[in-house]
C-alpha cells in the first residue's frame, strides 16, 4: 500500500500521467537520482535516515509543487482561525495555569513562538503599508505581538530582523510621528511581559561555563556543519548524514557533562546547519537566493493600499519566508508541521507571480 501510494505521488509529482514534464519536476529528478547514486558510492549515514530524509524532502517538493495551486480563501482562514487558537492558549497557559513558558499544542515554546512571531510580523506589516483596517491591524498586532513575548522564543531576533526592513517604508514626514505613536503604545502595553535579560542571554556565548543546553546544541551543530564545509562544500555527506560524521568538537564535552551527549547530534539544531551538512552549502546558497529573493521587492514596496487584501500571494510569502527564516535558525526537522505551512505557502507565491508573469507575457 506505502509503496503504490509513492508511486501515485511521484506520478503526481512530475505530471507523468499527463506525460508532461515541467523543469522544476525535472530538476528534481535529477537532484533525486544524484543523491542516490551519491548514496551508493559514499555512505556514511545508516540507510534508514537516508531514506527517512529523502522521503520528507520529496513531500515537501510534491507540496511545494502541487499542493499550492489549490489556494482558497479558506485555507488563509483557517490559517488564521488556528494561530488565534494558539495565542489565547499561550495567553491561558501563562496566566491562568502559571507556565512560564506557555507551549501552546505545540512540543516546544519556540515553535509556538515561531507561529506567532511569523503572524505578528505580517500584521505590523500590514500596519505601514494598508491603507484599510489600521485599528483592526494594530490590535491584532497587540494580540498577536503580546503572546509571542510570553514564549520567550529565540525568533525574536528574526523578528526584530525582518522589521528592520520596514524602515525604507517609513521614511515619510507624514508617518514620523504615528511611528511613534505606534511604538509608544506598544510599548506601554507589552513592555511588561518583555524579559530584556532573557534574550540578550541567548547571544551571550563568552562564558562557556554558563551556556545553557541550546547554545551548546547549536554551537556543535555549527561546528559540524564547519567540517562539512571544508571536507564537500558544493555536494555535503548526503541526505541523513547530520550526526554520522566525525568532527572535532569543544562543545560535546559540555553536553555529555549534562548527560545530554546526543541531543540534537542528529538535527545539528537549525535546519540550515542540518541542509548545509547533508546537501552543501552552494545548494543551501542557491535556495536562500531563491526563497528571498523577492523579499525586500514585498516589504518594501510603497504605496501598496491593497497589500493583504487583493495581493493575496503576498501575504502568503510574508508567512512564508518568515516561517523559513526562523527554521533556517533553531527548527532542524524536515517533518514539522510548520515547515509544511512554509513550504506551502512560499510555493502558492512562486506559483502565482509565475501564473501571472505568464498571463502578462501572453497578452503583451
Amino acid at each position: 500500500m506505502g509503496g503504490v501510494i509513492v508511486f501515485h505521488l511521484l506520478f503526481r509529482l512530475f505530471g507523468l500521467e499527463k506525460f508532461h514534464l515541467n523543469y522544476r519536476s525535472l530538476g528534481f529528478i535529477i537532484w533525486g537520482f544524484f543523491y542516490l547514486f551519491f548514496y551508493i558510492f559514499f555512505h556514511p549515514q545508516p540507510i534508514f535516515r537516508f531514506i527517512s530524509a529523502f522521503f520528507w524532502l520529496l513531500i515537501l517538493v510534491g507540496v511545494f509543487i502541487i499542493l499550492c495551486k489549490y489556494e482558497s480563501s479558506h485555507l488563509w482562514n483557517n490559517f488564521m482561525i488556528m494561530c488565534v487558537l494558539v495565542a489565547i492558549s499561550v495567553y491561558i497557559q501563562y496566566f491562568f495555569w502559571g507556565i512560564e513558558r506557555p507551549n501552546s499544542f505545540f512540543k516546544e515554546p519556540s515553535t509556538a513562538g515561531l507561529l506567532l512571531f511569523s503572524v505578528s510580523f505580517y500584521y505590523l506589516l500590514n500596519l505601514f503599508k494598508s491603507e484599510k483596517k489600521k485599528l483592526f491591524n494594530f490590535l491584532f498586532l497587540l494580540f498577536f505581538l503580546g503572546s509571542s513575548f510570553l514564549t520567550k522564543s529565540s525568533h525574536f531576533f528574526v523578528f526584530i530582523l525582518f522589521s528592520i526592513f520596514l524602515i525604507p517604508t517609513l521614511i515619510n514626514k507624514d508617518r514620523i510621528l504615528k511611528v511613534f505613536y505606534i511604538l509608544l503604545t506598544i510599548s506601554v502595553f507589552l513592555i511588561p511581559y518583555f524579559d530584556l535579560e532573557y534574550y540578550f542571554s541567548k547571544f551571550n556565548f563568552s562564558d562557556l561555563e554558563n551556556l545553557n543546553i541550546s547554545q551548546l546544541s547549536w554551537l556543535r551543530g555549527f561546528e559540524q556543519a564547519i567540517s562539512v564545509i571544508k571536507v564537500s562544500p558544493i555536494f555535503g555527506l548526503g541526505l541523513g548524514s547530520t550526526g554520522y560524521i566525525d568532527f572535532l568538537s569543544n562543545y560535546s564535552e559540555r553536553l555529555e557533562f549534562h548527560d545530554l551527549g546526543d541531543i540534537n547530534l542528529y538535527d545539528a539544531y537549525s535546519l540550515f546547519l542540518r541542509l548545509v551538512i547533508e546537501i552543501g552549502l552552494l545548494q543551501v546558497a542557491l535556495l536562500v537566493i531563491y526563497f528571498f529573493r523577492p523579499f525586500l521587492k514585498v516589504v518594501t514596496k510603497r504605496n501598496n493600499k491593497d497589500f493583504g487584501t487583493k495581493s493575496v500571494s503576498e501575504r502568503y510569502y510574508v508567512i512564508g519566508i518568515f516561517l523559513l527564516a526562523g527554521s533556517f535558525l533553531k527548527e532542524p526537522n524536515y517533518g514539522v508541521s510548520l515547515i509544511f505551512i512554509s513550504i506551502l505557502f512560499l510555493g502558492i507565491y512562486f506559483n502565482y507571480t509565475i501564473k501571472h508573469s505568464n498571463d502578462n507575457s501572453i497578452g503583451s
